[in-house]
């Protein structure tokens, strides 16, 4: 085999894994979409008939329409229409941040456990916006426009605009400590323990 053979085979080998790779990235493009518009609710019928309906589908259909809910809720109304199904809560978190997104639903507050309450689009409750976002969102806001700030500051002012106003300080403290250190693109503190934002 003389060189140019050498070079003709390499070519030959060359192009036989990119079309080995293109096709790979074809497939699972084609799954990611179909996947997504399985999650969105837009799976097609089969032969004209709907062979079940999408998790997404069950929580729009099954929303409470009149007061704030969590995702525990929303899942246990779920489970009570197909109770032989399994249902994950983490698709679920994912199904109503997609819905939010949407403006189908919105944050409300959290309750006293911590998690996110929701609200249907045309529910009339009151928003509280601090007390929905999550603490590393209220904590870079409070020192985006304050000077730098000791842990136990951030706590009066994160409690003073109704985030986590109910709990115990020292719970909130612990929070946002975990917060702070656990943001280091966000959040930096010199040596005498006074936190600020990254620039």
């Amino acid at each position: 085999m003389d060189a140019y053979e050498i070079l003709r085979k390499q070519a030959a080998d060359k192009l036989d894994k990119a079309i080995v790779a293109a096709r790979k990235e074809y497939r699972e493009t084609v799954d990611r979409i179909n996947s997504l518009r399985r999650e969105l609710g837009h799976e097609p019928p089969i032969n004209g008939l709907r062979v079940g309906r999408t998790f997404t589908e069950l929580v729009r259909e099954h929303l409470p329409q009149d007061r704030p809910f969590t995702a525990d809720d929303v899942l246990a109304n779920v489970q009570a229409v197909e109770p032989d199904r399994t249902f994950k809560r983490g698709t679920l978190k994912t199904i109503l941040h997609k819905l939010g997104d949407l403006a189908l639903i919105r944050r409300v507050a959290k309750d006293k456990k911590g998690y996110v309450l929701w609200a249907a689009a045309g529910c009339e409750v009151e928003t509280k916006p601090y007390a929905a976002m999550p603490l590393s969102d209220v904590i870079a806001d409070i020192l985006t426009d304050s000077d730098p700030m000791r842990p136990a500051e951030l706590v009066v002012a994160i409690q003073g605009l109704g985030c986590r106003a109910g709990d115990d300080p020292q719970k909130v403290l612990r929070a946002v400590r975990k917060s702070l250190q656990g943001n280091p693109r966000r959040f930096e503190s010199d040596a005498s323990g006074v936190w600020k934002t990254v620039v």
